[in-house]
C-alpha cells in the first residue's frame, strides 16, 4: 500500500499503537485484530473489503476511486479481499517478498 500511495496520503498503523486506540475505539478488539480498517479524518471506519477500496481509491487517486465505486468492482474486490482474509495464513510469504506491507516497526521497517 505504501507503494501505491505516491501522493503520501495514507498513514498506515499497527492496530497495536496506541495512536491507533482513539481511531479504531468502537470496534471490538477481536475485530480489530482480524481486518483491515480505514479511519478517515471525520471520524468514520471503514472495515474489511471497504476498507481495502478506501485505501486503493485514496492512494490511487479519482480515477481509480470512480472504478472502485461501480458495484460489480466494489463487489469483485469485497469478494476477493474476503477470500484472501480468511485464508491469510497461507499468504505469510507476502509479507516476507514486499517488506512495504508490514506494520511500523515490524520486518522490513
Amino acid at each position: 500500500m505504501r507503494r501505491l500511495d505516491r501522493g503520501n496520503r495514507l498513514v498506515l498503523l499497527d492496530f497495536n499503537r496506541p495512536d491507533a486506540d482513539p481511531l479504531l475505539a468502537l470496534l471490538p478488539e477481536a475485530e480489530r485484530r482480524t481486518t483491515l480498517h480505514v479511519a478517515e479524518t471525520n471520524g468514520v471506519v471503514h472495515s474489511a473489503g471497504p476498507a481495502l477500496r478506501r485505501a486503493l481509491a485514496e492512494a490511487l487517486g479519482p480515477g481509480a476511486a470512480r472504478l472502485l465505486a461501480a458495484p460489480v468492482v466494489s463487489h469483485v474486490v469485497d469478494a476477493a479481499y474476503r477470500i484472501v482474509a480468511d485464508r491469510r495464513h497461507h499468504f505469510g510469504w507476502i509479507e516476507r517478498l514486499m517488506p512495504s506491507c508490514s506494520a511500523p516497526g515490524q520486518s522490513g521497517q
